[in-house]
């Protein structure tokens, strides 16, 4: 080997460098591209958990509302208000329990759809009251993954395999559409033009036409199928973890044909979300360390670096600007608070 491919190799060696700050390690293990003019990469800086936000419920999903005010985290019993300024609990919405709950907002904000035992409980915001419910007829035991189109006509529910299709305005069901009877947890991603909804299976993940409400294509990933998927902003791509390849598949955003597989040193990756920009994915998963999150480049499909934390999240929220992330720790009974402007931009 040469001097100068031995130099280059040096250049994309692992980084074993251990940062620690405020509770948070950054572990920067991906391949480091070969220096540049300026004499190196750019390099994001270390996120820091700003906030531990502590629950009285068991938190699995959570939303930030469309005026970025306020972060709705859904419980096993409730859904707790929290106001993101302060970082505080401004209320909490009991209701009765059930697992696996999620939580979408209306465009406007005026309304929250939120997972009940057999059904929606719609919210009113103002008032953090139930003002409505959806019976799902017993097709869907619990909606694991609830989300809106953008002009707020429509709520898709996915549960028990199935995914059902709601009238915002009668609040009656308009249709369902079996994807996968084998299927442990369903989650949903919407395009932004509100046209295609990419659901989770067993196997991969389910294409559907929102407007004729069927399946009109499958993404096939590895033997355990997938586990979280993202749309980014700008309706290019959308992202899929895959449990058993540790790794996550971008796929066009409109022909869903798969661009990229994005390896991951991290073990069950799950929840996905991207940065407003859609230029950075953010995964959840475990580590080597513990519990980490890897932020993808989606402009290269690297893996930018890792941030472990002290909990595997359940669900991820990025705020409007993409400068703060909402991390929910079921068995914790928190919600973190992180840092990520330098890993956004």
């Amino acid at each position: 080997m040469s001097q100068l491919a031995r130099s280059a190799l040096l250049g994309t060696s692992i980084a074993a460098v251990v940062i620690t700050l405020s509770g948070c390690t950054l572990v920067p293990f991906a391949p480091l591209p070969p220096p540049g003019p300026s004499g190196g990469p750019s390099r994001p800086a270390a996120a820091v958990q700003v906030a531990s936000i502590p629950l009285t419920d068991r938190p699995s999903n959570v939303a930030i509302s469309p005026d970025g005010r306020q972060a709705w985290v859904a419980g096993d019993t409730a859904v707790t208000v929290i106001d993101t300024a302060a970082r505080s609990v401004l209320a909490t919405i009991s209701l009765p329990e059930t697992h696996d709950r999620d939580v979408a907002f209306a465009p406007d904000g005026r309304r929250a759809y939120v997972s009940a035992k057999d059904g929606i409980a719609v919210i009113d915001t103002a008032g953090r009251a139930v003002v409505g419910e959806v019976d799902l007829g017993g097709a869907v035991l619990t909606a694991e993954s609830v989300v809106v189109t953008p002009d707020g006509r429509q709520v898709f529910a996915a549960g028990s395999g199935e995914v059902v299709a709601i009238d915002a305005a009668a609040l009656s069901v308009t249709g369902s559409t079996t994807v996968d009877r084998y299927v442990n947890t369903m989650r949903m991603a919407m395009a932004p033009d509100g046209r295609t909804l990419i659901v989770t299976t067993s196997t991969g993940a389910a294409v559907l036409d929102t407007a004729t409400r069927k399946q009109v294509d499958t993404v096939g990933l590895s033997r355990s199928g997938g586990s979280g998927v993202g749309f980014a902003p700008d309706g290019q791509r959308a992202y899929l973890s895959d449990i058993s390849a540790s790794e996550v598949v971008a796929v066009d955003g409109r022909s869903t044909v798969v661009q990229a597989h994005v390896p991951l040193e991290l073990h069950s990756p799950g929840p996905v979300t991207v940065s407003p920009d859609s230029r950075r994915v953010f995964v959840g998963g475990y580590g080597v360390g513990g519990a980490i999150f890897s932020v993808i480049d989606a402009g290269t499909d690297t893996v930018l670096a890792g941030l472990t934390i002290s909990h595997q999240p359940r669900d991820l929220a990025l705020t409007a600007d993409g400068g703060l992330l909402y991390a929910t720790d079921w068995a914790g009974r928190t919600v973190s608070v992180l840092d990520v402007s330098a890993q956004s931009r």
